[in-house]
């Protein structure tokens, strides 16, 4: 097991979402939760982005309690918090080993909702860490997005804990020059996501990934969810 020793505090984090009936299943960034002076988080919708305007399209109607009428929506921080476990309850520690975050370490709330992604089964919601002004050493924890659609069936007994993986810019992607895929043995396992891609794709440039290993798979048979640890050294 691996653990992330370098906690990065977020400028924001990313809000996306899935359009539930989607074939190619693109997450849209829809929003981002800006920490205020006093502390306090805000949403703010990207009503300007092509993001945000096509999920309008396919049918967005807002995060649950924070209409799409109001652009920005100020003290939504315990409003997201409920999307992880509580610190008070016995299992946190639990929790915290499962995002790789060793339990003597001290994370924000904004932090935690970034590292782990404060997912639910039953919505369509991801928050992402963006890590913009990471300039190393860190370490995270990020999913390979779209495994379902390559070639990650075809080794997955071989994708066991610490199995080294390779990623590859691709800066002539038409679709986007900061896409890294994710290759094991020849075959690729699906991309970074994103809203991370962009830093990934500078990380590789530099040549400051000294890892990147499966880290832990969840989901089920028919769709297994993967997860990468990276390691990032200095510039």
């Amino acid at each position: 097991m691996n653990w992330i020793q370098h906690i990065i505090e977020p400028n924001y984090l990313a809000l996306t979402w899935l359009p539930p009936s989607e074939k190619e299943r693109r997450r849209l960034v829809v929003g981002q939760l800006r920490p205020e002076n006093n502390k306090e988080v805000s949403l703010v919708y990207l009503v300007e982005s092509s993001d945000y305007q096509e999920a309008i399209k396919k049918g967005f109607k807002g995060y649950p309690g924070l209409t799409t009428q109001k652009e920005i929506h100020k003290n939504v921080l315990d409003l997201f918090l409920k999307r992880v476990p509580s610190r008070s309850r016995r299992d946190f520690k639990k929790y915290l080993e499962s995002i790789r975050i060793p339990t003597d370490k001290t994370i924000s709330d904004l932090a935690l909702l970034g590292y782990s992604g404060a997912r639910l089964p039953d919505d369509t919601f991801d928050i992402i860490h963006p890590f913009e002004e990471a300039k190393g050493p860190c370490e995270l924890l990020t999913k390979i997005t779209g495994f379902d659609y390559y070639e990650g069936k075809h080794c997955l007994q071989k994708l066991t804990l610490n199995t080294p993986v390779t990623l590859k810019r691709e800066p002539h992607n038409p679709k986007d020059p900061d896409a890294v895929s994710v290759f094991f043995d020849s075959k690729q396992l699906g991309y970074i996501n994103r809203v991370q891609s962009p830093v990934f794709s500078q990380w590789l440039e530099k040549g400051q990934i000294s890892q990147s290993v499966i880290e832990k798979k969840n989901g089920s048979e028919e769709h297994p969810r993967f997860y990468l640890f990276i390691s990032v050294t200095t510039n």
